[in-house]
């Protein structure tokens, strides 16, 4: 910190006496103070991150920087702020890191935080005061890549016979699910139908039971826990008669 010195009132009479033709008596014991007033420097800081594209596994690196760095206070320390897909998920987040400004890397080695992300840093003194806030940055946490299908044991299925639609997927997480789609007779008789149990994959047996005659037209949509498409099935057919 910068100090600089502040002529106070005695000070000022006393210049103010000399410049009159006046002045201290020599050896009278009057004493000049001086006060200090404390300047603080102003604080710029940046972020920026690389690559803000991330695939699963990976990782990415934060790098927050502060001008002058040696004006940073004793105690000071960084937090996050921003969001996640749009909605507010960090709110003065600890970096978990012992120092306020460098790199700052982060992994990607949970499905789970797929997403698109915006960040901003903020620096604080130790007693929480703002010193200043960063720019925002934009990164991706690509989502792992879902493959799927769709196959059935029987294409022909008798009264009272079953048949047993397959659904096989890959890359799917916590909270994917299937829903299926289709026709009966070339009309519309499954719109987003929850497979049951409500699973991403498996397989599920379907009995020919009376009232059931038709030719079925069938494909399952996967969608995450947010509702968004993640993989559509082939379509397969199957003819109760």
């Amino acid at each position: 910190m910068i100090k600089r010195p502040i002529l106070n009132a005695v000070l000022l009479s006393s210049l103010f006496a000399i410049a009159c033709g006046g002045g201290l008596n020599p050896g009278g014991g009057e004493s000049v103070a001086y006060s200090f007033e404390e300047s603080s420097v102003p604080i710029t800081c940046s972020l920026t991150v690389a690559p803000s594209s991330v695939k699963f596994p990976g990782s990415t690196l934060f790098h927050i920087s502060a001008s002058p760095e040696d004006a940073l206070p004793a105690g000071a320390f960084s937090v996050w702020n921003g969001t996640k897909d749009g909605a507010v998920d960090a709110v003065d987040q600890p970096t978990y890191r012992s120092w306020v400004t460098g790199n700052f890397p982060i992994d990607y080695t949970d499905p789970n935080l797929a997403g698109n992300y915006v960040r901003y840093a903020v620096i604080k003194d130790a007693t929480g005061k703002t010193l200043c806030t960063t720019n925002s940055v934009s990164v991706v946490f690509e989502r792992t890549r879902v493959t799927c299908s769709l196959s059935t044991s029987e294409k022909t299925v008798p009264p009272g016979g079953s048949t047993t639609l397959t659904i096989t997927a890959s890359g799917t997480v916590a909270g994917d699910a299937a829903f299926w789609w289709g026709t009966r007779d070339g009309a519309p008789d499954a719109s987003g139908t929850p497979s049951f149990p409500l699973v991403a994959s498996g397989s599920f047996m379907i009995r020919n039971s009376p009232g059931f005659a038709g030719k079925y037209k069938r494909y399952a949509v996967i969608r995450d826990k947010m509702g968004l498409e993640v993989c559509k099935t082939n379509e397969v057919e199957v003819t109760f008669q």
